[in-house]
């Protein structure tokens, strides 16, 4: 029994591996908590990035807009230093602009330059921000497929161990099996040993020719000696 079951346990051990290497798997517990953290990273960067592209889109909206605003929009989140240098000049332009409105009608001359500065800072923001946009885009596009992959994996987690559950458990029985027919083995060699006696054999024992001893002459006269003497000393007396 113990020589089939070594066959079946080494059977069992070999499907076990064969289906961890084959989808990848070593430890389904870190497995998973890694599939998670990734999750979560990823989450981070892609709702970061969602962040940069509202930013963008409002930056975009704010200088497509044909009337000017005191308000300016933020690119904080933008890490691009000549966004924020264009911004900062268009900023500058528009102050200057609205300081002239206060004493001079638009109408005059004099808006003309600032006009032409503020509208050259405009295609170049609009330029930039087209650009930062479709890189954001990109990212972002990547970051849901990774997420949707993440995901996929995650899902399919449960069913692979649970697989993976039922081939180490079939093992695990196989190898408690094994493991006690082992015990068994041992104590019945243990009572065997016990049974043994100590003794040995020196000389086998064996029959002669002659069984009994032969009657002798002397043995004859010293037995009727034997018998006579007695009752010769009690007559005497």
């Amino acid at each position: 029994k113990l020589d089939s079951l070594r066959t079946e346990l080494n059977a069992a051990e070999g499907a076990v591996e064969v289906y961890k290497s084959g989808n990848s798997l070593t430890d389904i517990n870190s497995e998973s908590k890694s599939y998670l953290e990734s999750s979560r990273i990823n989450e981070m960067k892609l709702n970061d990035t969602k962040v940069q592209i509202d930013i963008i889109e409002g930056i975009e909206s704010y200088v497509n807009s044909p009337q000017d605003s005191n308000t300016m929009p933020s690119t904080i989140g933008i890490a691009d230093n000549n966004l924020a240098s264009l911004i900062d000049k268009l900023s500058d332009l528009q102050l200057q602009k609205a300081k002239l409105l206060a004493t001079t009608p638009e109408s005059n001359y004099i808006f003309e330059p600032i006009n032409n500065q503020l509208k050259i800072t405009k295609n170049a923001i609009i330029g930039n921000v087209r650009s930062i946009k479709a890189s954001l885009l990109s990212t972002k596009r990547q970051l849901e497929s990774f997420n949707a992959k993440v995901q996929g994996s995650i899902r399919q987690i449960p069913g692979q161990e649970r697989q993976s559950e039922s081939l180490i458990r079939q093992q695990k029985a196989k190898e408690d099996l094994y493991n006690y027919l082992l015990q068994k083995r041992a104590e019945l060699s243990l009572s065997y040993t016990a049974t043994l006696s100590d003794a040995r054999v020196v000389d086998s024992a064996y029959i002669g020719s002659k069984i009994w001893p032969q009657t002798t002459p002397i043995m004859a006269v010293s037995g009727l000696m034997g018998l006579l003497l007695p009752f010769l000393i009690v007559y005497t007396r």
